[in-house]
Parts: structure tokens; C-alpha cells; sequence
């Protein structure tokens, strides 16, 4: 294991949400079924989707010194427009965008890219290189940069 001897102010709280594929959840089932659902035919099952809580939309209002929102956009078109907007609309502090459609990085790679912007307008390019090593080189970077920021740039 890898140890980073960075250091990081005291009391700094970092939210930064794990992968986006739980946006929905599958809906209660309208007719609760006491037994196997048996196949009729060719004829298929629809399922009904509701949105889940959306976390950073949650703590978005919180306003504490050094709490930093991060958020990630994994975008096909228009990537660094959809970042702020999300980075915008979620009231983060720090938006890390990918492309997913890419054959050569991304979705079904072993590795990726991010691009990383904030609210000051600041963006950073990180890798391409393998995903362990991009989770590294992230954090390491945020790191940096959530010591740069005053508490009254934070809020």
C-alpha cells in the first residue's frame, strides 16, 4: 500500500460520490407477485425507473468552512459546457469530466482521462494513464488545490 504523506488542513471535509450508475433505482412493483414471474412467450418485461437522492444536490446548501464538493461528468458531447453547468447546478467546488465515448480510453479500458475544473477557472488535464493510477493523481491534485483556497473562497 502506498502512503501519501501529503498534509491537509484540520477539519477539511471532502464529499466526492461514488460511481453515477445507482441515478435510478427499479420502482416498486406495482403487483407484488407471490411466485416466480414465469416467461410467456416473446413478449417482455417493462420495469418502471425513479430517480435516486442526488447527494450533491443534498449537501449543495451546506456552508461550512473547508467542505469541498466534488462531482464527476462522464459526458459524450460538449464535455467542459455539461462540467459547469453540473459543477453550476450541484454547487460544487471541483468537477472532474471524462469523455465516455472514446474506444481508446474510458468505458471498457483500463485507462482514462479526467479533466478537472473548478470554480475559479482553473482546469487541469489528468493522465491518460491506468484508472489506479488516475484515482491517485486525482486525489494528489485536489489535495493541492484544497490547500491553495482560503476558507472564505470555500463556502
Amino acid at each position: 500500500s502506498k502512503t501519501n504523506n501529503t498534509k491537509v488542513k484540520e477539519n477539511v471535509c471532502v464529499i466526492i460520490p461514488a460511481r453515477n450508475e445507482e441515478n435510478y433505482i427499479l420502482s416498486t412493483l406495482k403487483t407484488i407477485k407471490a411466485q416466480k414471474i414465469k416467461k410467456t412467450g416473446s413478449e417482455g418485461m417493462t420495469l418502471e425507473l425513479k430517480p435516486t437522492t442526488d447527494v450533491l444536490i443534498s449537501v449543495s446548501d451546506l456552508d461550512y468552512p473547508n467542505f469541498f464538493r466534488v462531482g464527476f461528468a462522464a459526458e459524450t458531447t460538449d464535455i467542459r459546457e455539461h462540467a459547469l453547468e453540473k459543477m453550476e447546478r450541484k454547487k460544487l467546488h471541483f468537477v472532474c469530466a471524462n469523455r465516455v465515448y472514446r474506444e481508446e480510453v474510458g468505458f471498457g479500458s483500463h485507462e482514462n482521462t479526467l479533466f478537472v475544473l473548478d470554480r475559479e477557472g482553473r482546469e487541469e488535464t489528468v493522465g491518460p494513464c491506468s484508472k489506479d493510477l488516475l484515482a491517485q493523481n486525482l486525489l494528489d491534485y485536489l489535495i493541492l488545490r484544497m490547500q491553495t483556497l482560503s476558507d472564505s473562497t470555500v463556502r
